[in-house]
């Protein structure tokens, strides 16, 4: 198992056996306190940690920084952490079950920085602009409400997109 974080895309990956095997979208540090590129390791794990941290925290082995949920799903999709990567609550729920101690976190900017041999993640990046709407991008890029949603783990109850939200349109 491997996790990778594609920091331009906002969205984490997780690899088994260098094949995509769950895609989450993700929020990463702002241009000014940026998430930091390089290779890292999973150190400590922890259940309800407090604060704004949402409801699991996985942290790595570069101090001070780790995935963890929110309790702003709205964050989700953007540039917005103070350098961790965030995760809305239902999926750093399922992650932490399943990712142990001592897992290696990939963080690139793009697909292109990926090891030989690893399966690049389908579709591309969308930055949300104002006045976008749900229907709007799927009729542009040919492809459903549904694709979009699903794969970008939007509620169907707040199918709402943000201005600088990222989305990934398969």
């Amino acid at each position: 198992m491997e996790i990778v974080v594609l920091r331009l895309w906002r969205h984490l990956y997780a690899y088994m056996q260098h094949k995509i095997d769950q895609a989450y979208p993700v929020a990463v540090g702002r241009p000014n306190t940026p998430t930091p590129l390089g290779v890292y390791r999973i150190i400590n794990k922890a259940g309800d940690p407090g604060g704004p941290y949402g409801s699991r925290w996985m942290g790595l082995s570069l101090s001070g920084y780790g995935i963890h949920g929110t309790d702003d799903p709205t964050s989700i999709g953007k540039s917005i952490s103070m350098g961790c990567i965030r995760m809305y609550n239902q999926d750093i729920n399922y992650l932490f079950n399943f990712v142990p101690a001592d897992t290696m976190v990939r963080i690139i900017e793009t697909p292109k920085y990926l090891p030989a041999g690893y399966q690049q993640p389908p579709g591309k990046p969308y930055q949300v602009k104002p006045n976008d709407t749900l229907y709007k991008l799927a009729n542009q890029f040919n492809t459903t409400v549904r694709n979009i949603v699903s794969y970008n783990h939007l509620q169907y109850t707040e199918e709402q997109i943000y201005p600088g939200q990222m989305l990934v349109i398969i």
